[in-house]
């Protein structure tokens, strides 16, 4: 662990006598390991909170066009037969692309190495609860389709565009930026809060990436791996994201009680999410929980796609199961990218070429839920899905060996710098 400076306070102790230390007497390492925890403590109630719900409600306003493809359908009043939803998307993507890489930098500035992924996990899991509470805002909006002359699905941008709207004053106020700059902390602890996340990569610093580093960080063949499997893993995310209501509906429940039947499988990735993110910063085994829940999603996508269409008990089972491998995977996969970028200074750039490839799983994932497969119960996007997550979970497995045998060769990284590679 990183040292400070710190006095020792020396007294006068009897030979031969057991004293119990003070804070003041305990080793460096200690003292930092105890005042680190403090200072989390204060940033988890400072930062986590806003991020959360600012994520939640950006979810929303993202997921809320999968409710609204099928609100209403019944009566001719969803999105689909009243608008198109093109440009709308394209919209709502050029001012969210930025959002969650703003969010994983912001919580890279605060939080040391070990301590990142459990709090992106609990930003991330915040979209599960997003999906839940989306698909409960839509059956209410779905009851209301025709007041005041307007359509269900309008009702749901409305009243979520509000509540998005009312919250950015809170933000220009509260979240901070940089130690340097947070009003809250003393200027000792704006010293400690910047040195306490030097050691294995976080902070800002005014040096600059050389060019080596900066390609290394974009083609580099292990950063193409995390990255490739990134853009898999949101193929997934995207299906739930977009098309859970679509699903769903495939399953036998149509227009506001498929919004319901969506909520159970984002709690299941909530709760997944968690866990999963917290064991995998505890053991320091990114690698290994990523494949293990891939491969448990990716069976549900399996079984869901082979079982018969009208097995829908069975086939919603699989889906909750499909849920654990979807969401849950993002901590712990964004996490591991800012672990091991070839510098420590082009963090930033991993982060935010980690995010962009989330694009490209998006894209594929708007067209392999194909409206004419519904009777089907959609059997290429469930083997798509399927394969992805299979796929997520050999790239995971190989780049857990390739960093464990990186750390027996003690290779360096692209400044010449000595690094531990997570794995």
């Amino acid at each position: 662990m990183e040292k400070i400076e710190s006095q020792h306070i020396e007294g006068n102790v009897e030979e031969g006598k057991d004293v119990k230390p003070s804070l003041e007497e305990t080793t460096v390492e200690e003292f930092d390991h105890h005042r680190s925890k403090l200072l989390n403590r204060r940033l988890d109630l400072r930062i986590l909170p806003l991020c959360c719900w600012l994520y939640l409600l950006n979810f929303l306003d993202r997921g809320n066009i999968g409710n609204a493809r099928v609100l209403n359908q019944e009566t001719g009043d969803d999105l689909l037969h009243k608008t198109g939803m093109t440009t709308l998307r394209l919209l709502i993507g050029v001012f969210e692309a930025g959002f969650f890489p703003g969010i994983v930098y912001l919580i890279t500035i605060w939080y040391r190495h070990n301590e990142r992924a459990v709090r992106i996990a609990y930003v991330i899991a915040f979209c599960n609860l997003a999906g839940a509470f989306g698909g409960a805002i839509a059956y209410g909006m779905g009851t209301i389709n025709g007041a005041a002359g307007v359509e269900g699905f309008r009702w749901l941008f409305i009243v979520e565009g509000i509540i998005t709207i009312l919250s950015v004053l809170p933000t220009l106020f509260i979240l901070p930026d940089y130690p340097a700059r947070a009003k809250f902390l003393s200027a000792e602890e704006k010293s400690f809060a910047e040195d306490r996340v030097k050691n294995r990569g976080g902070g800002w610093s005014r040096q600059h990436a050389t060019r080596k580093e900066i390609l290394e960080t974009f083609f580099s063949p292990r950063m193409l791996a995390h990255y490739f499997a990134y853009v898999a893993n949101v193929v997934t995310q995207g299906s739930f994201t977009f098309f859970a209501p679509t699903i769903v509906s495939g399953l036998g429940y149509q227009s506001i009680h498929a919004q319901l039947m969506t909520v159970p499988p984002w709690v299941v990735g909530f709760v997944v999410a968690i866990a999963l993110s917290y064991s995998a910063d505890r053991f320091e085994a990114r690698g290994l929980h990523i494949t293990v829940m891939s491969t448990i999603g990716g069976l549900g996508w399996l079984t869901a796609g082979l079982l018969p269409p009208t097995a829908y008990v069975k086939r919603y089972g699989c889906l909750c199961l499909a849920a654990a491998g979807a969401f849950p995977l993002a901590p712990s996969m964004t996490n591991w990218v800012t672990c091991n970028t070839p510098s420590l200074l082009t963090i930033p750039f991993a982060i935010a070429l980690h995010n962009s490839c989330a694009g490209i799983g998006q894209i594929i994932s708007q067209w392999i839920w194909r409206v004419d497969e519904a009777k089907q119960g959609y059997p290429t996007g469930n083997f798509v899905c399927a394969a992805c997550d299979f796929l997520v979970a050999i790239i995971a497995l190989s780049l857990r060996l390739y960093y464990a045998r990186m750390n027996r060769k003690g290779v360096k990284d692209a400044r010449g710098e000595t690094r531990i590679w997570a794995y």
